[in-house]
């Protein structure tokens, strides 16, 4: 081929990059941040967009989008994702993280990444240069060269992304502050306590302890700080003694020790070997049963006392914190599944029935919490795509009511403890239960593999 030729060839792929990198430039200017999809198609008629779940959607690492568009061009890719994630925004998805992936012309992507930091450096400031062990993103064990930019309102990452023999791409990942804030809040609230169940355990083992405390010194150190589960002896120092006087105790007295015992209990995840095979036998001499788990290698107690106590006691305050307990282990202790997959169920009957006797306030709160998860599982299976579990046309019969009484009782949880986490967690629910989007939610939803 003549020199002038290959000059021309080269001038024209030089071209043609320099248009994609200003075109990727543009698009994340341009992005019009909070926009709903509506009021955003009118400058973009021609991105094609799917709604929330999709077999095909475009973005596997993101499971909170709502709506997601995207426009393709040779060499460049747009996508957009707007999100339903708080309900103090209007009832509508609003645009909150924008993408472009660029495709480099054979070994071009040092110069289109170091265009575009030129272009966002000049508009942001410097950036940060970010080490792998600070993300925690879908995808970014592949990223190199990885350059970061926070913004009072937005937060900009600039990386190529080299995925095993697919080609080199530059990509640009911009947020909105909203989803930022969204992203740090559920975040901290699937450690909350509240949410996760633990407040309740804490709640009742503080008062076992401080209960009992005169006839077993040993139980307060015992529940708050529990010893190496490898170790038996000291659990069965105290553990022993409690079971011994619970059977013999006074109706009054016996609900408060079974219920210390069965925590206590709890503790005694034993591996085989002699301590511990020893010290299961002993227990099962007192109802108490441990069932072998695969995948931990162990043994588990499986909780035997608390069923008890809710059926014998269930009228006294014992009695309703072992409801609680067993409602937020959605009615299987197992920790194997053995009562099936779909433990939503049972949780919905049981709750209702308990909300119907009118508990007490804190007691009401949890079991209205438990309950709208346990119907939001419901409905949320019956979305369910390319899932290896969850077979959707199993749960379509009754889905829709589900939705609506999963909104229902996620907003009495508002209304009765609107300060509370379980609040600040159904606040996040229920825009997209309301739009009719999958959220995703498998808390009554059993698997053991």
């Amino acid at each position: 081929m003549a020199v002038s030729a290959l000059l021309f060839l080269a001038a024209s792929a030089a071209g043609a990059q320099a248009k994609t990198t200003a075109k990727a430039w543009r698009g994340l200017r341009h992005v019009a941040w909070d926009a709903t999809p509506a009021s955003w198609r009118s400058n973009h008629p021609h991105a094609g967009c799917v709604r929330f779940p999709h077999p095909l959607r475009p973005y596997q690492g993101d499971t909170d989008w709502s709506i997601a568009c995207q426009s393709n061009a040779t060499g460049y890719r747009a996508r957009w994702f707007f999100y339903a994630l708080d309900d103090r925004k209007p009832l509508a998805p609003h645009l909150e993280q924008f993408r472009a992936s660029l495709t480099p012309h054979r070994d071009k992507a040092d110069k289109i990444e170091q265009e575009l930091e030129k272009r966002i450096t000049a508009a942001y400031g410097p950036p940060e240069r970010v080490d792998h062990a600070r993300i925690n993103e879908f995808g970014s064990a592949f990223w190199k060269s990885v350059r970061l930019w926070k913004t009072r309102r937005l937060e900009i990452y600039l990386y190529v992304n080299q995925f095993d023999d697919h080609p080199t791409t530059v990509e640009l990942l911009a947020r909105n502050h909203d989803l930022l804030a969204q992203r740090a809040e559920i975040r901290r609230l699937l450690r909350s306590p509240a949410v996760t169940g633990m407040a309740n355990r804490k709640l009742i083992d503080a008062e076992l302890a401080r209960r009992l405390q005169p006839s077993f010194p040993q139980l307060a150190a015992l529940l708050v700080e529990p010893p190496n589960k490898e170790d038996p002896n000291r659990v069965m120092d105290t553990l022993v003694p409690l079971l011994r006087e619970s059977s013999s105790a006074a109706a009054g007295e016996r609900p408060a020790l079974m219920m210390a015992a069965d925590s206590l209990a709890g503790h005694l995840w034993c591996r085989p070997y002699s301590a511990c095979e020893a010290a299961r036998k002993q227990l099962e001499g007192f109802g108490l049963t441990f069932r072998w788990s695969d995948l931990d290698d162990l043994w588990s107690y499986q909780h035997d006392l608390l069923p008890r106590v809710w059926k014998e006691f269930g009228s006294t305050a014992w009695g309703r914190d072992a409801f609680l307990l067993l409602n937020g282990d959605g009615w299987d202790t197992s920790g194997t599944c053995s009562a099936g997959t779909d433990m939503f169920h049972s949780v919905i009957e049981h709750s209702e029935k308990f909300l119907a006797g009118n508990p007490p306030r804190r007691m009401r709160v949890q079991t209205l919490f438990d309950l709208a998860r346990a119907y939001e599982t419901w409905w949320s299976l019956s979305l369910a795509v390319n899932n290896d579990y969850a077979n959707p046309s199993k749960y379509q019969a009754g889905a829709e009511a589900a939705r609506q009484n999963a909104i229902s009782a996620y907003e009495q949880v508002v209304r009765l403890a609107p300060a509370s986490d379980q609040a600040a967690y159904a606040r996040l629910r229920l825009p997209r239960l309301k739009l009719g989007l999958d959220t995703g939610q498998r808390a009554y939803f059993c698997v053991y593999n």
